[in-house]
């Protein structure tokens, strides 16, 4: 059964357009096979009479350090020598978290609008290692004492996984990364295993006619599971039931039954059952860095052959580490030697990875051209709230993005998402004799095609409607992706809009239309701030380094030269064409409103560029600098006295830059 786990994780991971639609509840396979190990040891030691805690854990850190110092110290290495500062500072801190088993709570709390792809954090994958060690934290805490007072053992756990399972299904509705990453959300899994191993201990098991049939059911739970069950499901939620119930069923039809002596004892599945534990280790790791190390500026999938040769790799690393680390260390060596030195060896990889992460990824260990490609490997630059905006506007704070410039009501309100969000600063910092707001939705705001948008904008329209102090409202958002929803996932360097139907840009136009009668009605001076070129690779893959093995593992021999760090403007404007089509309509009907195009800034007739020397002007593939920001803003109050709000607005005005 590890392998049929293990081999669905690596595959899935390998090959996602695969058929194994579902390989990832692999993870929730070995849940349940470890609670039913494990719990049977403690058992049996409880029913001897010689439980152990420190024995206990004693034989969990030589069963799980060795292949996990191996991994993690690879991985640090591999790092050193190929990542650049913010990505190196981030596994540091997944090393750290790691190694003390926490690293499934940083994870969740890294979950963001801008944080990186998942497929591009090498040791994303332990997340299920962090909870597994948490719950043999409370685990044998809450057996011992339950064995010791002859409680209900079978009862107690039995209530205790429910509330766990129906906290899962909540949670994957209302908060799923929560659902995802939280320990009490996926404790029911492991103790599933675990009432087995008791239900077996008290010989409640099936009788031989019931093991054939209890096998086969349980095969069959697997398999759909794995190819029915997607990614964007409600998992883990009820779907993890499948996985769940069919490892249970599995394990319980015994050696005997059909399926378990037929397919799951053959050589092949054995072995790959002994590799397991350190395959899904370095499967990961492999994948991860081959695709940040994608020579084309995109972060679009890896050949297949190369996601072969990846699993080769790691098949192979997995059998070396099982042969030459962990057999010595946990059957051959001296425990009373092992069990410090491995330790030891956790602890400096903690003091390592922490080390990492507070020296922010030891930036010199590589010399970047331009200079200024610092801002790249920095936080990104715009803050998303502060105290004015939540003190002034309390019924704002809740929002993704709540900006105020001065402690006094707003006298400029700049709404929409992240395309909005990002010019605050400027904003503000260029008009300081006037209270500057900013509220951003993501794929909602200004105007969205969204059904699901209707309740913020309302909310939204209700608020401007309300306040008498903002005048001069400026709209700003990712108009394309607004309309038509992302091409591709929502992925750093992949980022384009869907091709627009016409049912979807019925909607924009609806949506805009109602927007703008509305604010005009309430005497608003409204001003269109449009987008800016999306440029569908990583500003970071025009910086030049001087470390060749950094080169070499990265694959950016190919990479985009500073000289060509942008896309042809001509390709752009054909992707744009409908998009603006669909916005000059809603301001054809509203004459009132200013339009500004900041465009031109960025695009000279040929190409639309990221970088102008000697300042990148995009941080990542569609969000500015603070330079790229103040140059928006610089030519918009150029062109707009935007800080007169008192003036009339020129019917049908357009500017450009």
């Amino acid at each position: 059964m590890r392998a049929v786990a293990v081999l669905s994780v690596v595959l899935y991971h390998a090959f996602p357009t695969g058929k194994l639609k579902g390989g990832f509840i692999g993870v929730d396979i070995f849940f349940v096979i470890s609670g039913f190990l494990i719990t049977g040891i403690l058992l049996r030691e409880l029913q001897a009479g010689n439980f152990s805690i420190a024995r206990f854990y004693g034989r969990r850190a030589l069963r799980i350090f060795p292949a996990l110092i191996a991994v993690l110290a690879a991985c640090l290495g591999v790092g050193w020598l190929s990542l650049f500062s913010d990505e190196y500072a981030q596994i540091g801190k997944h090393v750290a978290g790691s190694s003390a088993f926490v690293v499934n709570l940083l994870l969740w709390h890294e979950v963001g609008y801008f944080d990186i792809s998942s497929t591009l954090k090498p040791l994303l994958h332990l997340w299920s290692l962090g909870i597994e060690e948490q719950f043999y934290i409370v685990w044998p805490v809450f057996l011992w004492p339950a064995w010791r007072m002859r409680l209900s053992f079978l009862r107690l756990s039995i209530g205790v996984a429910f509330l766990s399972f129906a906290s899962g299904v909540y949670f994957t509705f209302t908060n799923p990364t929560i659902a995802f990453y939280a320990p009490p959300t996926r404790f029911w899994e492991l103790m599933a295993g675990g009432i087995l191993a008791y239900c077996c201990t008290k010989g409640i098991l099936p009788g031989d006619k019931q093991r054939d049939t209890f096998s086969i059911a349980g095969l069959v739970m697997i398999v759909v599971g794995l190819l029915v069950v997607k990614k964007y499901y409600a998992f883990p939620g009820a779907w993890a039931l499948l996985p769940v119930a069919g490892a249970v069923l599995l394990i319980a039809a015994g050696p005997t039954a059909i399926v378990n002596r037929t397919i799951l004892s053959n050589r092949i599945a054995v072995w790959f059952g002994l590799i397991s534990y350190p395959l899904y280790l370095w499967h990961w790791p492999i994948l991860a860095f081959l695709r940040i190390g994608k020579a084309d500026g995109t972060y679009r999938d890896i050949a297949w052959e190369a996601r072969l040769i990846a699993v080769v790799a790691a098949i192979t690393l997995a059998w070396a580490t099982y042969k030459f680390i962990e057999k010595p260390i946990r059957y051959g060596g001296n425990k009373r030697v092992w069990l410090p030195a491995l330790s030891a060896g956790m602890v400096a990889l903690f003091v390592a990875g922490t080390s990492v992460h507070a020296l922010n990824g030891i930036p010199s260990r590589i010399e970047l051209s331009p200079t200024s490609a610092d801002v790249l490997f920095a936080r990104y630059p715009h803050p998303m709230t502060n105290e004015a905006c939540s003190t002034i506007y309390p019924e704002l704070a809740g929002a993704w993005s709540c900006l105020l410039s001065k402690e006094r009501e707003a006298d400029i309100a700049i709404i929409g998402d992240s395309h909005a969000h990002q010019y605050y600063q400027s904003l503000a910092r260029k008009l300081p004799d006037l209270s500057v707001l900013n509220t951003s939705t993501p794929d909602c705001l200004p105007l969205s095609g969204n059904a699901n948008c209707e309740k913020v904008a309302a909310q939204t329209f209700a608020f401007l409607k309300s306040s008498s102090s903002i005048k001069t409202i400026v709209l700003a958002g990712y108009y394309s992706v607004l309309a038509a929803g992302m091409k591709h996932e929502n992925v750093e360097g992949q980022r384009v809009a869907g091709d627009l139907t016409a049912a979807q840009r019925a909607r924009f136009e609806a949506s805009g239309n109602k927007l703008l009668k509305g604010l005009i009605a309430q005497g608003k001076r409204v001003i269109v701030l449009g987008d800016i070129p999306d440029m569908i690779f990583q500003p970071r893959d025009c910086v030049a380094f001087d470390n060749p093995i950094m080169a070499s593992l990265r694959g950016s021999l190919n990479a985009k030269s500073i000289d060509q760090c942008a896309i042809p403007e001509a390709e752009f404007r054909q992707r744009i064409q409908l998009f603006d089509r669909s916005l000059s309509a809603i301001l054809a009907d509203h004459p009132e409103v200013i339009r500004f195009d900041p465009r031109p800034l960025f695009c000279d007739g040929t190409v639309c560029r990221a970088y102008k020397a000697p300042h990148f002007l995009y941080w990542n593939s569609d969000h500015l600098t603070i330079e790229g920001a103040d140059l928006v803003i610089d030519a918009l109050l150029g062109a707009v006295k935007v800080f007169a709000p008192s003036e009339p607005a020129r019917p049908g005005t357009e500017h450009s830059s």
